[in-house]
């Protein structure tokens, strides 16, 4: 029978472009598919470059747009929300994805690196740890899932979350599965993994460990006892090429070695000897063979494969050599030689491409004599088999898997599959996509009706289009890798600036210093602190906490100073830092930024608003290049200029292979590290000594660990150019009053630091500076314009500088003759000590043992640099007026209007 459906539609659904995150919701619950997806086009690239839409690479339709517009919002935990709602398994993945998704990515054909969107996720994951799951069973069906992988995992929780009563059969004695024993500690915490397993588990889900379907409990009581069985066993079992020699002691599985070593690190593993050849040229091979470099091994992993051919990444193969595993390309075994039954040697063969009977080129082992690599064992990585043979006879495929149908189903009633066991996956991801559909299919079976996991329509190519031009060209995020001998350290920013801001009277529970609805508001004297940095905001809140109503202006956006604008995520943590400032405003303090003040408003317009006071804490924040010849040539930065774009991670052309940075204090060693990640060649030229250096930061360590070279006892006295470009520098040895002229293609110049009061002393002549632009005073700090004062000179650290200036101004305001102490800056030693002090890379001292993650600045800007790819739009023609989509959208960017209404 044929039902036609007449109506009258009053209804369409927009989508406001505005506040889209283009997450996909809306076009996954329409009912009749009237939500299409499109792609914009990006001006510049052919329709062939870069048009892989993200959400079809990645198997649980994780849109990478949507946690990048999340996380450049600052929206943690909205992104957050979004990432644990399609995968279970969010923190474990974050560090095992193969990042499918960045296929996607638009600026693969700028050309430019893919944002990273795995680090964006550990990023994600380390801050919001999502809540233990509880559970509500609804049904009586009960579920037996085989096989606590992550497909096992992810199938339960679905599964569980439906309403259904679900039981997790493990034949270990932990959860996990391949990601317990299969995935090394170096690359996933096991901590972190428990943690996401208990999580899930707890709330519902029974998990009987320790018992072997087909031995401990039949698969056939198992089908009496439960109403859906779901197979998700994985694929644990070792395999070993079968070739003269392989049959006896010492030849073992990649499999079984890191089962033995992952699964009881308490036992002493004595598998193998102390020389082992792993024969693989996989991501498994790399895993096992860093793990036995671990325990002491000497190494060499055979790859069959070329250097292009191999599936190992080029950053872990790069790990590999500088953990001194001894890496070979296109060889393949042809012998274990043994002497009285012990290894002694693995004969091996250049891999050739051979035409075979079809005309196909196959690889095959070259005729001639081949090499040998001298071991006591040998170890293969050469893939992995199903455990099936003991549980049950199903449909298999010639290689084992057990053949399932589109939903899911094996060749036994009531027995569904997933994962690795069916063949479909071979990563974590994977097998998570797979165990939730199996769910799906099993809910729908269980409830009698199946409805298909709705996509919206990729249409194609869009209509709107990106100005290539206008792509912020943005330097990518790395996470900061983490070496040791001796287990996981932590890297900390170099400058404590939480305590800082605590000497500067910011505290912890921020007490209310003015109350602007006080009815003796009124009375008080109104103070201008010109200046946002560390020294205002000391002088703002003690000259609160005296009494006085203080307003703080800054020019830029945020206040925090020299710390705000050119301080790396190596110096200080900035987003503590953001947090801690924000209590300054929320204390009753006012703060003005974007203002100019001393110009707009002037010093005459800031007294006829009422300001019995100003005082100017104006820092160093524009650079000067110095009076040499050759100064402004291709190659040559001023320092404070170079430190605003180094912090804002904009991409700098001119920057050379080999760079020399001059200065003697904290900046000029934050810039060298920074500039680590430019230049392959980095060295700190410091007119003091490297006792005085580390008196003044206490970086100097992690520079050199870092790989910049320290020369000290040494300035800058010349340029060396040609052509435009800086070609050496010349510097003066001091204690030997020595000239040597140095090569470079990159010289950074320090300590030239102008305090910005041209345009206020242009404005208000009657105000004088000093050579480095800041204001004169006299010992009261006060300058010749009566009630303006200044503590540009008085040569204290920003915390004593700001106290001083609050003290001067209540001495005016009061009239109390208080007198002001200065504290003289220390010189710099006559004669300092000459040293070459050559860096080392972190590699040199140890194993990379994990990742110092990104910080919520640095994951804002890697979020910035997403050139999004899809968007949705509504065909009114096939749209109902339902509303469904408006309830679905978590952004309420879809609303209905009248149907034929134009918005």
């Amino acid at each position: 029978m044929n039902l036609t459906l007449n109506m009258e539609k009053t209804l369409d659904a927009v989508i406001d472009s505005s506040i889209r995150v283009n997450c996909g919701s809306c076009g996954e619950i329409c009912p009749v598919g009237a939500i299409n997806e499109l792609e914009r086009k990006v001006e510049g690239i052919s329709e062939d470059q870069g048009n892989e839409e993200a959400r079809a690479v990645c198997p649980l339709g994780i849109v990478p747009q949507v946690l990048a517009e999340y996380i450049k919002q600052g929206r943690v935990d909205d992104a957050a929300e979004y990432l644990y709602g399609r995968n279970p398994l969010a923190a474990v993945c974050a560090y095992t994805c193969d990042q499918s998704c960045t296929m996607g990515d638009k600026r693969r054909s700028l050309p430019a690196e893919p944002v990273d969107i795995a680090a964006m996720e550990r990023f994600l994951t380390d801050k919001v740890r999502q809540e233990k799951i509880n559970y509500s069973p609804r049904y009586r069906e009960k579920i037996a899932v085989i096989g606590g992988g992550p497909a096992g995992i992810a199938a339960a929780n679905k599964l569980a979350l439906r309403g259904y009563r679900v039981t997790i059969i493990e034949r270990d004695q932990t959860l996990g599965g391949a990601m317990a024993w299969g995935i090394p500690g170096f690359r996933l915490d096991k901590d972190l993994l428990d943690a996401e397993i208990e999580k899930i588990v707890f709330g519902g889900i029974t998990v009987k460990c320790g018992i072997n379907v087909g031995e401990d409990i039949s698969l056939d009581e198992l089908r009496e006892d439960y109403d859906a069985v779901i197979l998700a066993s994985g694929a644990s079992k070792g395999a070993v090429l079968n070739f003269e020699g392989t049959d006896g002691d010492m030849v073992l599985d990649g499999v079984s070695v890191l089962r033995a070593i992952n699964l009881r690190p308490e036992d002493e593993f004595t598998a193998v000897g102390d020389k082992v050849v792993v024969i693989g040229g996989g991501g498994f091979a790399a895993d096992v063979s860093r793990t036995l470099a671990r325990k002491g091994k000497e190494v060499s992993c055979v790859a069959m494969e070329d250097e292009k051919g191999v599936q190992i990444d080029a950053d872990v193969l790069k790990a590999m050599a500088a953990e001194g595993i001894e890496f070979k390309c296109k060889a393949a075994p042809k012998k274990i030689v043994r002497n009285n039954g012990q290894i002694t040697e693995v004969e091996f063969g250049s891999v050739v491409l051979r035409e075979n009977d079809e005309g196909k080129k196959i690889p095959a082992i070259a005729d001639e004599v081949g090499f040998y690599i001298p071991c006591d064992t040998v170890v293969f990585a050469v893939g992995r088999k199903f455990l099936v043979d003991g549980i049950g006879q199903f449909s298999r495929y010639p290689d084992g898997a057990v053949k399932v149908d589109k939903l899911s189903r094996t060749s036994r009633e009531k027995i569904f599959a997933c994962g690795d066991v069916t063949g479909v996956s071979n990563s974590v991801i994977g097998a998570i996509s797979s165990g939730k559909e199996a769910a799906e299919h099993v809910d729908a079976f269980l409830r009698g009706r199946h409805f298909p996991y709705r996509h919206a329509d990729f249409a194609g190519q869009g209509d709107e289009t990106i100005v290539r031009e206008e792509i912020a060209m943005v330097r990518p995020q790395r996470e900061t890798t983490i070496f040791s001998k001796t287990g996981r350290i932590n890297i900390a920013p170099a400058e404590d600036i939480i305590s800082l801001l605590r000497q500067a009277g910011i505290e912890e529970d921020m007490p209310l210093l003015v109350d602007r609805e006080a009815p003796d508001f009124a009375k008080k004297k109104k103070v201008a602190v010109i200046g946002g940095g560390i020294a205002g905001i000391t002088a703002a809140i003690e000259l609160a906490k005296k009494g006085y109503a203080p307003v703080i202006f800054e020019k830029t956006p945020h206040l925090g100073g020299k710390y705000r604008w050119f301080a790396t995520e190596k110096r200080i943590d900035s987003d503590g830092a953001g947090d801690e400032l924000a209590k300054v405003e929320a204390s009753g303090i006012q703060v003005i930024t974007n203002a100019s003040a001393g110009i707009k408003p002037s010093i005459s317009e800031l007294k006829a608003e009422g300001f019995g006071a100003i005082l100017f804490a104006i820092g160093e924040s524009r650079g000067v290049r110095p009076d040499m010849p050759g100064a402004y040539s291709v190659g040559i930065f001023e320092m404070i200029s170079l430190a605003s774009r180094l912090t804002r991670n904009l991409i700098i052309n001119s920057i050379g292979g080999n760079a020399i940075v001059t200065g003697s204090d904290e900046m000029a060693v934050d810039v060298a590290r920074k500039l680590k990640e430019y230049a392959g060649d980095v060295t700190l030229i410091c007119r003091c000594s490297r006792e005085e250096l580390d008196r003044r930061t206490g970086a100097v360590s992690d520079a050199l660990e870092e790989g910049v070279n320290l020369v000290t006892g040494t300035e800058l006295v010349g340029l060396d150019t040609g052509d435009g470009n800086i070609k050496a520098a010349e510097l003066r040895i001091i204690s030997k009053d020595l000239v040597i002229n140095v090569p470079c293609d990159t010289l950074v110049i320090g300590d030239t630091g102008m305090a910005d009061t041209a345009t206020v002393v242009a404005r208000n002549p009657a105000l004088k500076t000093d050579e480095r632009g800041r204001l004169v005073t006299d010992e009261k700090l006060r300058t010749p314009i009566s009630g303006v004062l200044s503590i540009g000179t008085c040569g204290m650290p920003s915390v004593e500088a700001g106290r001083a200036g609050a003290l001067a101004v209540h001495s005016f305001l009061s009239g109390d003759d208080v007198d002001v102490d200065f504290i003289v800056p220390e010189q710099t030693e006559d004669n300092p000590k000459y040293e070459i002090i050559e860096g080392t890379t972190m590699a040199d001292k140890g194993f990379e043992v994990g990742r110092h993650l990104l910080t919520g600045k640095q994951a804002r800007q890697e979020a910035s640099r997403y050139i999004c790819a899809g968007y949705h739009q509504v065909n009114v023609s096939r749209c109902i007026g339902c509303g469904i989509c408006t309830e679905a959208c978590p952004e309420g960017a879809i609303e209905l209007i009248r149907a034929g209404e134009v918005r």
